[in-house]
């Protein structure tokens, strides 16, 4: 554990406030002995050198069961230490927070990092000098992803995942904006998009599996 301490303390040296974060992804398989763990660390880092800790756990729903379990087994310090709040991470919902998103790729995610040059700038120099966004693909990527849902009999869209725009975006730097003379996505172009992003398929193949788990009723057939 020492050297976990030593860690943070370099991490902390370079912030004025003396504070780290932490953050601990699939947190839903911590168990109490990892929790007891990561209190003495903050422990020691706070009486010993005066470095806040801060933790910020990711998980899957889980985790929540296990907050609850742990505050019905007495182990509240360890929610109040660890997991004082809770929010929970959605997908994208609606065409303005697909556009949303897009537009971070147009205007405030940058590539190189820190180089002040956006994604679509960087990965598409001629459509972008032609005024092209990726944000403006966004109302007739959404309608597709949509229709092509309903056309193979999958549910509403509740959420469009961040890995799913993230991949028809990756497709459209890679196949189509930075070709000479692009300035938007034909209708065809679009179809394109969504489809070579498999997911639709990956939806209705699991929806297919539920399905057939659902008629199975596990029973073996009898002999005559």
């Amino acid at each position: 554990m020492e050297l976990i301490i030593n860690r943070f303390l370099i991490m902390a040296r370079r912030c004025p406030a003396r504070k780290v974060v932490l953050v601990l992804d699939d947190a839903q398989r911590l168990e109490i002995l990892h929790f007891e763990i990561l209190m003495s660390i903050q422990n020691e880092l706070y009486h010993l050198y005066r470095v806040m800790l801060f933790t910020l756990l990711v998980g899957q729903p889980q985790i929540k069961v296990k907050r609850e379990l742990l505050i019905v087994s007495g182990e509240k310090q360890i929610t109040a230490r660890l997991m004082a709040d809770d929010v929970e991470f959605v997908g994208h919902r609606s065409l303005d927070e697909v556009r949303f998103a897009y537009n971070r790729f147009d205007q405030h995610c940058f590539h190189p990092a820190r180089s002040g040059i956006s994604f679509t700038q960087g990965l598409a120099p001629e459509a972008w000098a032609a005024d092209w966004r990726l944000a403006n693909e966004a109302e007739p990527i959404w309608n597709e992803y949509v229709g092509r849902r309903e056309e193979m009999g999958v549910e509403p869209v509740e959420e469009a995942s961040m890995q799913a725009l993230t991949t028809m975006a990756t497709y459209i730097y890679q196949k189509y904006a930075n070709q000479a003379g692009f300035r938007g996505l034909s209708p065809d172009q679009v179809t394109d998009v969504v489809l070579a992003a498999g997911l639709l398929q990956l939806e209705t193949r699991a929806r297919e599996d539920a399905s057939g788990s659902e008629g199975d009723s596990g029973e073996e057939p009898e002999d005559d």
